[in-house]
């Protein structure tokens, strides 16, 4: 059975099966954060199950600790948008990095679905539990709005300033 363990003394998380080592998550920790910097497994062990356990079991251990977490690895990225529970690890002003992770959980906390108990994983009572990939349409679509609405102002205010420019005495 595969087993995740912490090994201080180099800064990473190391994934063992059949006592052989099988991956590992190079990390650092900054103050109370800690930035999950690269995932590797080794040729013999390129299996994505044992991937996503090496993941879950890093990101389980870091939500116990109650530590925050700054997601550099885009492997560990995709991990957490799938896994939507973890997305509340990210501290809430994070460095400018993590645009579509910061704004899944703006989304998540928007709709009221912060339904995962941070200590247990259930669904707390009452709520709906939201897709990794309805989070991530809804961002998306929120986002399209937002550069429409962009467009839309610079194209009002393209229109006001040609129109000044044209009628001196409107100025």
């Amino acid at each position: 059975m595969p087993t995740v363990q912490n090994n201080l003394e180099v800064s990473r998380y190391e994934l063992y099966k059949d006592g052989q080592l099988a991956g590992f998550l190079k990390y650092r920790m900054e103050g109370d954060h800690m930035w999950l910097l690269s995932t590797e497994m080794t040729a013999e062990y390129e299996e994505p199950v044992l991937a996503e356990k090496l993941l879950l079991g890093v990101l389980q251990d870091v939500r116990r600790r109650r530590i925050g977490v700054l997601p550099f690895c885009p492997v560990v990225r995709q991990t957490m948008l799938e896994n939507p529970h973890f997305l509340r690890l990210i501290p809430a002003n994070p460095p400018g990095h993590f645009p579509l992770l910061m704004d899944a959980v703006e989304l998540m906390y928007d709709r009221g679905a912060a339904t995962l108990s941070m200590r247990s994983g259930q669904q707390a009572p009452g709520t709906s539990r939201i897709s990794p990939q309805a989070v991530i349409r809804s961002v998306r679509t929120r986002k399209k709005e937002q550069k429409r609405t962009a467009r839309f102002r610079v194209q009002a205010l393209a229109s006001a300033v040609q129109e000044k420019a044209g009628n001196p005495a409107a100025a």
